[in-house]
């Protein structure tokens, strides 16, 4: 039996501090589980990923980019930019290296991958918090490379596209 379950992990209100809202929006989320059974739960944000193993860590989860098939395809090259979630998840970028691997797609690596990966200035609101720095920060990180940007986290995705950095998320690339 599969199902689908739109929503948020909650990470906002842990940025924001709102520990009250925070534990509001877990407790929810393990009742809503409860109900439906205990299932597993397949990600595929980073973001989430690092949020269920430390806030619900009861949860079993999987990544969605285990489970996928990607057809062999014709693609340009992009350098593959690791959200700043995927940095304590070695699985989770050798699962989306594999992927793209598998597809064809050529990529290089930035000097931030892996261990090193760097967020793209969406974790915290740092725009809204500091429209000036969050400017230098995406500057700096869509510089990392002339080429698009492949990345796994849509905020990313939508952060490069905003300062004009042809970005794509991995799903809309494979599929």
């Amino acid at each position: 039996q599969t199902g689908i379950m739109l929503a948020c992990c909650g990470v906002p209100a842990v940025w924001s501090g709102d520990r009250e809202l925070q534990d509001k929006k877990m407790t929810a989320m393990k009742r809503a589980l409860k109900a439906l059974g205990g299932p597993t739960v397949i990600l595929a944000c980073p973001t989430c990923i690092k949020t269920f193993k430390e806030y619900l860590p009861e949860i079993k989860t999987e990544l969605i980019y285990d489970y996928l098939e990607p057809k062999a395809s014709e693609s340009a090259a992009f350098a593959l930019f690791d959200p700043c979630a995927s940095r304590g998840e070695p699985a989770l970028q050798t699962s989306v290296r594999g992927l793209l691997k598998k597809a064809g797609v050529p990529f290089e690596e930035l000097k931030t991958a892996g261990g090193e990966a760097v967020c793209c200035s969406y974790g915290g609101q740092l725009r809204i918090a500091n429209p000036v720095m969050a400017k230098a920060v995406v500057d700096a990180r869509t510089g990392l490379s002339p080429l698009p940007y492949v990345t796994y986290c849509t905020n990313c995705r939508d952060i490069f596209a905003r300062d004009k950095k042809p970005a794509v998320h991995l799903l809309d690339l494979l599929f």
